[in-house]
């Protein structure tokens, strides 16, 4: 009884087997076949690739060979490199919306000759370090570093980290209206109500402690005048308050004088620089940049002439085939 299941397993295993053996054995048939039909025509391939070849090659050297680009490195302020990011990635979005365009200032058909705007970051770890020690401090900060890798330092995330970033625009033409664009749009940014209300406050802040600091700094001086011209004064109208153990000495004094001096540098620093939205570091205006030649072309056309042969062969094999077998049956 198991001898007959056996052989009947066999017979099943047999039929499920062998179509699947001839599929790959015309298969194997046919890869050889086409070799063989290949090197019996190799001098007509070797001339349809060269000449594919050239023909790509000039084809790549015409289609898309200069593009107009304008780079523009900023240092946002005020923490609004967030804003910045957002507002030219939803202004690409929004280049079909007339209306919205004309809200910026920009005329409708400008938009149509802007082929893409790109912003990201002038990535330098430096600046990631300092913002960490600035928040973190000490032993903090130095068991905050070892828990990022390089790799996660240049993340997204770390955007508003970064001191300095790059806005590319690319063009699909030279026109004179390129150059209004990029300034209708970094004139918007600066216009914007929010962060100039916020920078005008930083700017009060800093006069005012400007004017604290220089009173200050002539107090530490007056003093530090009258300690040299007598180490004991008996009439001293200058009151410095200390702590109880400490009374004021030279070095004490000029140590106190570099504090206020490093911080009358720092808020004269924000009165200049930080009176806008952002700074421009760094305009390269429109110009006209070579594209890299990628060399498609150079690949698809002989590959694609290779395959029409083979499909016109093909055809005219079938033909004569079908006309022979008509023939036969006439």
């Amino acid at each position: 009884m198991s001898q007959r299941n056996f052989k009947e397993d066999e017979v099943y295993l047999s039929q499920i087997f062998s179509p699947i053996g001839s599929f790959f054995k015309s298969l194997l048939q046919s890869f050889f076949l086409m070799i063989q039909f290949i090197v019996k025509r190799i001098f007509l391939f070797t001339g349809i690739l060269i000449v594919g070849l050239i023909l790509g090659y000039f084809l790549d050297q015409y289609y898309e060979k200069y593009t107009y680009k304008q780079e523009v490195i900023i240092q946002p302020r005020s923490n609004s490199t967030l804003y910045i990011y957002n507002f030219f990635n939803d202004f690409y979005k929004r280049l079909g919306d007339e209306a919205y365009l004309t809200s910026l200032g920009l005329k409708p058909e400008w938009g149509e000759n802007i082929k893409s705007i790109e912003i990201k970051p002038i990535v330098a770890i430096e600046d990631v370090f300092d913002h960490l020690h600035n928040k973190y401090q000490d032993n903090g900060f130095l068991y905050t570093i070892q828990d990022y890798s390089e790799k996660e330092l240049s993340n997204h995330k770390f955007i508003p980290f970064y001191k300095f970033h790059m806005i590319t625009f690319e063009f699909t033409e030279s026109n004179e209206a390129n150059t209004q664009i990029t300034k209708a749009l970094l004139d918007h940014i600066f216009a914007n109500n929010h962060f100039s209300a916020k920078i005008k406050n930083i700017i009060e802040t800093a006069k005012s402690e400007v004017a604290s600091y220089k009173k200050s700094l002539k107090f530490v001086d007056e003093y530090l005048e009258t300690l040299n011209k007598s180490e004991k004064q008996e009439n001293n109208n200058v009151v410095i308050v200390t702590e109880e153990s400490e009374s004021p000495t030279i070095s004490g004094l000029l140590k106190q004088k570099i504090e206020i001096l490093e911080l009358l540098a720092e808020n004269r620093e924000k009165i200049e620089l930080e009176n806008e939205v952002f700074s421009i570091v760094e305009n390269t205006g429109v110009v006209k940049v070579k594209k890299k030649l990628y060399k498609k072309m150079l690949f698809i056309i002989p590959l694609a002439l290779v395959l029409l042969t083979s499909i016109l062969y093909i055809f005219l094999y079938l033909y004569r085939k079908t006309i022979i077998s008509e023939k036969q049956l006439s």
